[in-house]
């Protein structure tokens, strides 16, 4: 009997070993993605974002040679972004929130006439290393492009796609939540962030000078006593590179008060109310 039961127990110890090799040779079940878990975004397939046509055109395939460290936004890359724990949180419990996401943010590539010279441009969102940005080909006729201007390059924050608004203002979508999110416009030679039209009606901040050359070592011309709006004239150059300047006149007159550079300008609503 003692013979029988230390048989028993011999093979009830090969049996479980056997089992747990078993267990250790399977393969640990995937990962689950953030967005998966809270239900936030559609559960990631294949990573083609958008028409194949777009994806596979010559402009972005040499592009992409060029730059091999770069690759096309996918919704992959969207979901094991380290921030998106924090957006998933925010907007799990907004109904329909996948489908909605799917169609009015997630754009990685655009078609448009940006630079309003009657050809369509290429607008692309892409991604390096967990870094987002966002490049513009301007169309050129005959199915030619421009070099690639850099709108974003290599920024931390999610971008989750691009829409170009008013047939001219290309806007990064990387606030869901927000009335509306920083544009860029064409101007003169170059895409600029709150870029802003001849005859467009801005609001000039408190104490912002105004220059009888688009040059801050001319002479002053004007200073705003207050906020105010005022209507732009004619578009300048910028400044090292980066401030435009643009030429102001009062609102609802014709008389032009000078050049003054873009950050003069007040971009929070209702800073020129009456």
């Amino acid at each position: 009997m003692k013979k029988e039961f230390s048989i028993n127990i011999k093979w009830i110890v090969i049996a479980l070993s056997i089992s747990l090799v078993a267990c250790e040779s399977k393969p640990p079940p995937p990962k689950q993605s953030v967005m998966a878990q809270y239900g936030c975004l559609p559960e990631l397939g294949a990573n083609d974002p958008t028409d194949k046509r777009l994806v596979e055109s010559e402009i972005l395939k040499l592009f992409l040679r060029e730059h091999p460290e770069y690759h096309v936004s996918t919704l992959k890359d969207i979901s094991e972004h380290p921030d998106i724990f924090r957006w998933c949180l925010h907007n799990q419990q907004e109904q329909k929130f996948q489908q909605k996401f799917k169609e009015e943010f997630f754009r990685p590539i655009v078609t448009a006439d940006a630079n309003q010279d009657g050809y369509l441009d290429f607008i692309v969102v892409l991604v390096n290393n967990a870094k987002f940005s966002v490049v513009v080909f301007n169309g050129l006729g005959n199915g030619q492009h421009s070099k690639p201007y850099w709108l974003i390059q290599n920024d931390q924050e999610i971008i989750f796609g691009v829409e170009v608004r008013e047939s001219e203002f290309i806007m990064r979508m990387y606030c869901t939540g927000c009335d509306s999110n920083p544009v860029f416009h064409w101007e003169i030679d170059g895409y600029d962030l709150y870029g802003h039209i001849k005859g467009e009606s801005v609001c000039l901040a408190e104490h912002t000078q105004a220059y009888i050359q688009p040059d801050s070592s001319s002479d002053v011309v004007w200073s705003a006593a207050r906020n105010q709006m005022v209507v732009i004239t004619d578009i300048g150059p910028k400044n090292n590179n980066e401030y435009r300047w643009y030429q102001i006149s009062p609102q609802d007159e014709l008389t032009t008060i000078g050049y003054v550079q873009s950050t003069g300008f007040q971009d929070e609503p209702g800073s020129c109310q009456l």
